[in-house]
């Protein structure tokens, strides 16, 4: 039996990255091949939340670091993970995030630990400013570690392009999609967005092409589940704008698969992507895409004209008449869900699962 641990950040359960290692993890236990353990870097401080989603028969470890700078967390890792190597003996480490390879590289070395690490990015090659945590991360990874993991196929180009003969898997996320029970609704007139209010998932660009949608059709309405730290700059933008009768920050939703079949499409606005789970999720629900057409994700996913639309990076205006175009057509909309799922094949979970076991 292969012990294999993955690591996270912390155990907050609204992070992305978290979400994606428990799913995985959920369709690994069944395996008697392996045994599994979550190794979070920082103190567990929500530990009743987080065991709500924690899989059964799952060990679960800490480095109990009780700190929030980024860096300040990278180095006093050090320590704690030499104590951990000398105590636990896996036979593989998956470091969920490129900043976190430079704590287990330099405690790797000290111990002489014979553990294999597989470096996960979640984001993207080029994602972080150079000479940052994670750009020396990602250099360390493909220099010095057995197998680096990327979600989407432009990533793993970069990755390769960067270094020929890299040893790189493209791998997609695992998802916890309920089965659709629905009939597209077009009847609806509100649109979705989901995602963590950073700077980074583009909400505040959100606000620029709602004021001119809603210039146009008062009507309509746009939800957007997720907590962060943008929450009071996009309640201020908000107000400015005067959208306050059609853009609605919901905040977190635990239950977000079942709010799908409340709206008419969904739209993201990000920046930068690993994947963008949440537009598989909304296809899986049935739902037309529409999206920035960013480095790495929303290519993988949506077909352009088919299920969705891609538009130029951080166009406003056409992406303002892109959401016009679906609001006046509903046939388009519905041909749009009947095809919402084109292109997923290697989304289906067995597809990810023998990927997977191929390099533990």
């Amino acid at each position: 039996m292969k012990r294999i641990c993955f690591t996270i950040g912390s155990t907050d359960i609204k992070s992305g990255i978290v979400k994606v290692v428990l799913n995985l993890i959920r369709e690994l236990r069944c395996d008697n091949n392996y045994k599994i353990s979550v190794l979070s870097i920082k103190e567990i401080t929500k530990k009743d939340i987080f065991f709500e989603y924690m899989p059964d028969n799952i060990e679960l470890l800490t480095l109990n670091i009780n700190d929030n700078a980024r860096k300040t967390v990278i180095f006093s890792a050090i320590p704690e993970l030499i104590k951990f190597f000398n105590k636990h003996n896996f036979d593989t480490i998956i470091i969920s995030g490129m900043e976190f390879v430079i704590p287990f590289y330099v405690a790797g070395l000290i111990t002489k630990t014979k553990t294999k690490f597989i470096a996960w990015e979640h984001l993207n090659f080029f994602a972080g400013p150079k000479f940052r945590l994670e750009w020396i991360g990602k250099r360390i990874a493909i220099k010095y570690f057995k197998n680096i993991v990327t979600i989407t196929k432009k990533d793993f180009n970069q990755y390769i392009n960067y270094k020929k003969n890299t040893p790189v898997y493209q791998i997609y996320n695992v998802g916890k999609y309920p089965a659709r029970t629905n009939e597209y609704n077009s009847n609806t007139k509100k649109i979705i967005s989901v995602g963590y209010l950073a700077h980074i998932k583009g909400f505040d660009m959100l606000m620029d092409i709602a004021r001119k949608v809603f210039d146009i059709y008062p009507e309509w309405s746009w939800d957007i589940y997720g907590e962060g730290t943008e929450r009071l700059n996009l309640e201020t933008k908000i107000k400015e704008l005067n959208l306050e009768n059609n853009v609605h920050l919901k905040g977190y939703s635990s239950d977000i698969n079942n709010k799908y079949s409340e709206y008419s499409m969904f739209v993201l606005t990000s920046r930068q992507e690993g994947m963008g789970m949440v537009m598989i999720e909304a296809q899986k629900a049935g739902l037309p895409v529409i999206s920035f057409d960013i480095p790495c994700g929303p290519s993988d996913i949506i077909v352009d004209g088919i299920n969705g639309y891609l538009v130029k990076p951080f166009d406003i205006e056409k992406m303002a008449s892109k959401i016009a175009e679906l609001i006046e057509n509903t046939e388009k909309r519905k041909v749009f869900s009947d095809n919402s799922t084109v292109n997923h094949m290697e989304l289906e979970n067995e597809f990810i699962l023998k990927k997977w076991k191929e390099i533990l």
